[in-house]
């Protein structure tokens, strides 16, 4: 009985100690798909990662879009993005924060050459690997768009299923 007693103590630590973290981890991927403008439904986050250093930050958000956005961007191509312009979260008027979430006009890939020709325009490594230089490489060609706000761009790649949001404040 000790035994049981000691195996449920110690998952009942577990679970006290992951808590947080998932917690975190949950208000962050919400937090990041509040910069996305609504018109990109997700469907579930890929990859959310975020450094932070003394003076700022640097995060990358990966998400998978829904069959119904991806559809309705392969059939309108750059017109899709006519409206998504502004972030979901940051919509009011009132927002203090909303001109750091006013996209410019939506453009097509590739992207300039700059943000590919050292590596990535992704300032720092939030996210694996694989998965920065799949999108990198994706970005470097036609059939996918992009915008930038202050400190951020938005990628959305339809051969992917992804809308990336990068971000270095």
């Amino acid at each position: 009985m000790k035994e049981h007693r000691r195996k449920v103590l110690f998952l009942a630590l577990l679970v006290a100690a992951a808590l947080p973290f998932v917690a975190y981890k949950v208000y962050q991927c919400h937090w990041y798909a509040q910069a996305l403008p609504p018109e990109l439904e997700v469907a579930y986050p890929v990859s959310v990662g975020e450094e932070f250093a003394f003076r700022g930050g640097c995060g990358v958000a990966v998400y998978s879009l829904s069959d119904r956005t991806l559809k309705a961007v392969k059939q309108d191509q750059l017109s899709f993005f006519e409206s998504a312009t502004r972030a979901r979260g940051h919509r009011e008027p009132e927002d203090r924060d909303g001109h750091y979430y006013t996209y410019q006009p939506w453009q097509r890939t590739p992207v300039p050459a700059p943000w590919t020709n050292d590596g990535s325009w992704f300032v720092c490594s939030a996210i694996s690997s694989r998965l920065e230089s799949e999108i990198v490489a994706a970005a470097k060609f036609e059939g996918a768009y992009y915008t930038m706000a202050p400190k951020a761009t938005l990628l959305v790649l339809p051969a992917l299923g992804y809308a990336v949001f990068a971000v270095n404040d």
